[in-house]
């Protein structure tokens, strides 16, 4: 894990320790290898998805979230518009093999 994310994180928890999609009290150790993590671990998600062009807002483009509804959020996500489509778009990834 970057130490960037990492201190985001801690920073986050210090200032508001609660999801910012459900409210609810998120908790967060330094997990061991192949450790289950529950539903209300702290993860850094995105303020906006990337299927939305906005600009970046003023209180920066990420909010401390639970595992769960990151989770929600990215399979919503790729529901909506797949990341090979993503890739696609940018020209900065490798092309994908028989596409």
């Amino acid at each position: 894990m970057a130490k960037g994310v990492a201190r985001s994180r801690r920073n986050r928890m210090m200032q508001n320790p609660y999801c910012h999609w459900c409210g609810r009290r998120v908790r967060y150790w330094k997990p061991s290898r192949g450790e289950t993590l529950p539903p209300d671990f702290a993860t850094i998600d995105h303020l906006n998805s990337r299927n939305q062009a906005k600009p970046r807002p003023e209180g920066g483009r990420w909010v401390l979230s639970c595992l769960e509804c990151n989770m929600a959020r990215a399979r919503a996500e790729e529901q909506a518009k797949p990341t090979e489509e993503h890739w696609r778009e940018s020209g900065r990834y490798p092309r994908l093999r028989g596409k």
